[in-house]
């Protein structure tokens, strides 16, 4: 078993989107940035069934913190009606 020290974010990505879709039913996609992406988009989103919630996710190992591009995401998908936070 990992401790967390030696995780990645890569493997904190796939243990929350394995949760999401097993214990909630819901769907979860890791997005992949590129030269061509929004400055601050979420790590992970998705939708939670029965009322379609979307939720974005940013994901951080721990001692990693947010930059302030992607709380500001977080934030502007929360004023939309989004679940939106950090892991």
């Amino acid at each position: 078993m990992l401790s967390c020290k030696d995780m990645h974010e890569r493997d904190v990505v796939k243990k929350i989107k394995d949760h999401i879709i097993k214990v909630y039913g819901g769907t979860a996609h890791k997005f992949h940035a590129n030269a061509f992406t929004e400055r601050g988009v979420s790590d992970l989103f998705g939708c939670l069934p029965p009322l379609g919630a979307a939720f974005f996710i940013e994901v951080k190992i721990p001692g990693g913190k947010p930059t302030q591009w992607q709380l500001n995401w977080l934030a502007e998908e929360r004023k939309r009606g989004a679940i939106a936070g950090v892991c």
